[in-house]
């Protein structure tokens, strides 16, 4: 098997590295040195000098792994694909963003998927675990790579190591609202440490109830926005059944009964003169 990286960072770094040691040669161009430097000692990773060069060196039909959203070198990536390579999107960005580079790509006859990434210690040595967005026939392509990233053990044969998560961007949504609700569990988990430190009286008290109200504000309003943002794309309430559009509305209904309860806290903090 052979795979062509476009763009680099920490994460495609670990999984570049994963990929070359279970046999796969992996061909990389990127401009960010670091990440390069960090992948130069592993065996079974060659480097090409352009985005032309790293097209040309891949042996027809290719795929290749995006970790980039840069504008240019995705425009020049697209002068090369031709009918019948397959992408792996795993570049940085909003849901739109994610969608608009499957269609670019699927207008030069590519097949194209949004790869979702779970990472945990020790994703490099035991796999990662993988939620792909994208058409059926894209899934299919991917499954050799995916046997070779996902978590090891007879997962993959088990259905659990890597999914089909939906139409296009479900892999980038899923991904997103892991990292969403990983980011608002430890903030919320730090801000009452904190506090039961200082005084565990304090957990009561007004003006900390006025900033849990609004760290829950703010986390509510992005969990909203990102289902939102998916299902719209996924085809709003007629969208099928699928994994990441059966989470996303279920974490809609979620955050809508927490704003309830948020709500209530908020008259309460306005009872006692706090106005939040």
């Amino acid at each position: 098997m052979q795979i062509g990286v476009l763009g680099m960072h920490a994460l495609g770094a670990a999984v570049t590295r994963r990929l070359a040691r279970q046999g796969v040669a992996v061909r990389v161009y990127a401009r960010e040195r670091a990440a390069l430097d960090a992948l130069r000692q592993q065996g079974g990773i060659a480097f090409s000098r352009g985005v032309k060069a790293l097209c040309q060196q891949l042996a027809p039909p290719r795929q290749l792994i995006l970790f980039v959203a840069d504008a240019r070198l995705l425009a020049a990536l697209a002068r090369w694909i031709e009918p019948g390579d397959c992408i792996a999107d795993c570049a940085e960005g909003d849901l739109r963003a994610c969608v608009a580079r499957a269609q670019r790509f699927k207008a030069r006859g590519a097949l194209v998927a949004d790869l979702g990434l779970f990472a945990a210690p020790g994703s490099e040595a035991y796999g990662f675990g993988l939620a792909i967005g994208g058409e059926a026939a894209a899934f299919e392509r991917l499954k050799p790579l995916a046997d070779k990233l996902g978590v090891e053990g007879g997962l993959l044969s088990a259905g659990v190591g890597a999914i089909h998560a939906g139409p296009p961007g479900s892999g980038h949504f899923l991904q997103t609202l892991q990292g969403l609700l990983l980011e608002s569990a430890v903030a919320g988990s730090a801000e009452a440490l904190q506090h039961l430190v200082q005084a565990p009286a304090s957990l009561a008290s007004p003006p900390l109830l006025a900033r849990v109200w609004e760290a829950g504000k703010r986390t509510n309003a992005r969990l909203e926005l990102l289902c939102e943002s998916y299902l719209r794309l996924a085809g709003g309430d007629a969208a099928p059944s699928c994994p990441a559009v059966d989470l996303a509305r279920a974490a809609r209904t979620a955050t809508r009964a927490a704003a309830g309860y948020l709500e209530q806290l908020r008259a309460i903090l306005r009872e006692r003169g706090y106005g939040a």
